[in-house]
């Protein structure tokens, strides 16, 4: 990655720490205080970076288009991954949707969906575990994507007019509102799935639609 962003920590540019921080995690034994150390600069750091860059889902290649350098990425990846599950700071992207009704927004995810990979408590501390299949999985970042549908929902109130009518809209309209929150169609997607999930709003699925085109927002 070139062009680091100055919120990036300093080390990022001392070969020799960011050599220590890519290597593998060390067995306990060897070096009790290698995986505190590193899994909390990892989580940390991709959680400042999402949240910096508004990324509210990330994938493999997401990471790696962020956290590679000098043609490294952490061998680590996976500890941080499961690390990140177990303090429920991401979710599978498959079990965020799982309880999602059927419906356009589920329309839109269910080609997306992956077996997901299965991890023991003890792949946490193997060093010789191969590193899974990340390419096949997608997550979602919590707290960010929290933040970003609460400002959709401030976005839609500073553009009601009409507290009668504006409440009922076009999705196409409330994506284009809020273009610069969520600029993919992802992202927005997953935006209205967390309104959703928080009851800010109600999908309604037109008769002529065989997905849903308008729905009532309550925010």
């Amino acid at each position: 990655m070139e062009n680091v962003p100055d919120f990036y920590p300093a080390c990022w540019s001392d070969d020799e720490r960011m050599g220590a921080l890519f290597a593998a995690i060390r067995p306990i034994a060897t070096n009790p205080a290698d995986a505190p150390s590193k899994l909390k600069f990892w989580t940390d750091l991709l959680l400042l970076v999402f949240e910096r860059k508004q990324i509210t889902f990330f994938n493999y290649s997401i990471f790696c288009e962020n956290f590679r350098r000098k043609g490294r990425i952490p061998e680590c990846l996976p500890n941080v991954i499961e690390e990140l599950l177990r303090t429920k700071k991401i979710q599978l992207w498959a079990d965020f949707h799982s309880d999602n009704p059927q419906g356009w927004l589920s329309w839109t995810f269910h080609t997306l969906v992956k077996k997901p990979t299965v991890w023991t408590v003890s792949t946490l501390w193997d060093t010789s575990s191969k590193m899974p299949n990340l390419q096949d999985e997608k997550y979602v970042v919590l707290d960010i994507l929290k933040k970003s549908a609460e400002d959709v929902s401030l976005r839609h109130r500073s553009c009601i007019s009409n507290d009668t009518i504006d409440h009922v809209l076009d999705a196409s309209v409330l994506k284009q509102q809020c273009s610069d929150i969520s600029p993919s169609d992802e992202s927005f997607c997953l935006v209205l799935t967390q309104l959703r999930k928080d009851r800010k709003i109600v999908v309604k699925e037109l008769p002529e639609k065989q997905m849903v085109r308008a729905f009532s927002v309550r925010l």
